[in-house]
C-alpha cells in the first residue's frame, strides 16, 4: 500500500490526475494496481476507476440485477441507508458478473481463466465499487442494517478473491475476511439479529458456503461447517442438492461446484457422529437429523 500512496504523491506533485487524462494505458495500470492493493490490505482504492475498465465491463445496473433472495432488503425503511443501498447495488453487479462468467464458460470453456487481462476488466470494476463501500472506523454500535451490509460486502469480496485466484491474478487469500465475516454472522438466525426471514437465512447460508470453500483456516472451516449443519438441522431432513439449489440463486459460478461437492461429503462424514444420519436418495445426499 505504501507504493500506491507513493504513486499518488508523485502524481499530485506533478499536477494531479488531470495531467494523465490522455495517457489511458498508464491510468489503466495504476487502477489495476490500486484495486489489487486495496484487496490485499482491506482498504478503499486511492484512485478512481480507469475509464478503460468502466467501458469494458458489465452494465452496472445494480438493483435491476439483484438476486431474488435480496429483494426483500429493498424496503422503504432501508432505502435511506446509502451504504446498504451501495452494497446491495454491488451485489446486483456481482450477480450480473456471475451471469457473464457463466456465459463465457459456456462458450469458451475453462480457457477464460487463462485470460487474466479480460478477467480483470470484468472483475475489477465490481471489486472497486465494493471496496469503496468499506465502512469508516467508528466506535458507534452497528445496527442490523450495518451488520447485514458489511456481511454482504465481505462475502462479495471473498467471492471476488475466489474468482481472481482461479485465474491466478491475486497473490493473497481471503482468510482474514473469512474470519471477520464469521464473527459477524450470528450462530443462529433470530429476529434479534435480523437474519430470520427465509430469504436472509438463504443469504446467510450462501455466505457460510462461500467461507467454507474459499481456503479458510481449519478453525474457521469448522465454525462455518457447524453453522451450516445447525441450519440444516433447523430444516429437518434436507438434500444437500436442495441446499445447493437454494444458494445458486445468489451470485454463482461453476468453479464453486467441485469444492461444494467436497463440502457436502465432509459434512456428511464429520457430522454423522453429531446426530446426523444420512442415506442416498437418488442423485442427492439426504441429511436426516435425529
Amino acid at each position: 500500500m505504501v507504493h500506491v500512496k507513493g504513486i499518488w504523491m508523485v502524481i499530485a506533485a506533478r499536477g494531479g490526475l488531470s495531467t494523465l487524462a490522455a495517457n489511458r494505458d498508464l491510468m489503466l495500470m495504476i487502477s489495476w494496481v490500486d484495486v489489487t492493493a486495496a484487496l490485499l490490505h482491506d482498504t478503499k482504492p486511492l484512485f478512481p476507476l480507469s475509464k478503460s475498465m468502466t467501458g469494458a465491463s458489465i452494465s452496472h445496473r445494480g438493483l435491476d440485477t439483484l438476486p431474488g433472495p435480496l429483494t426483500s432488503v429493498i424496503v422503504d425503511g432501508n432505502k435511506q441507508d446509502t451504504r446498504l443501498m451501495g452494497v446491495v447495488s454491488g451485489i446486483g453487479d456481482l450477480n450480473e458478473l456471475a451471469a457473464q462468467l457463466q456465459f463465457e464458460l459456456a462458450t469458451k470453456g475453462d480457457a477464460i481463466w487463462d485470460d487474466e487481462e479480460q478477467m480483470g476488466f470484468l472483475v475489477n470494476p465490481v471489486a472497486h465499487h465494493l471496496l469503496n463501500q468499506r465502512p469508516p472506523g467508528s466506535s458507534e454500535p452497528m445496527t442490523h442494517c450495518d451488520v447485514i451490509s458489511e456481511a454482504l460486502r465481505l462475502g462479495a469480496i471473498i467471492w471476488i478473491i475466489r474468482v481472481k485466484r482461479r485465474c491466478r491474478s491475486y497473490p493473497g487469500t481471503a482468510e482474514a475476511r473469512i474470519s471477520k465475516l464469521l464473527k459477524m454472522l450470528p450462530m443462529e438466525p433470530t429476529t434479534e439479529h435480523g437474519w430470520n426471514s427465509p430469504d436472509l437465512r438463504l443469504v446467510r447460508l450462501w455466505l457460510l458456503v462461500l467461507c467454507s470453500i474459499s481456503e479458510p483456516s481449519e478453525e474457521d472451516l469448522a465454525t462455518a461447517m457447524g453453522m451450516i449443519a445447525d441450519e440444516m438441522r433447523e430444516r429437518s431432513a434436507v438434500l444437500w442438492d436442495e441446499i445447493m439449489s437454494g444458494i445458486r440463486h445468489m451470485p454463482w459460478v461453476d468453479i464453486f461446484e467441485p469444492p461444494c461437492a467436497k463440502l457436502g461429503q465432509r459434512l456428511l462424514r464429520e457430522y454423522h457422529a453429531k446426530s446426523i444420519q444420512y442415506a442416498h436418495n437418488g442423485p442427492g445426499l439426504r441429511f436426516v437429523y435425529c
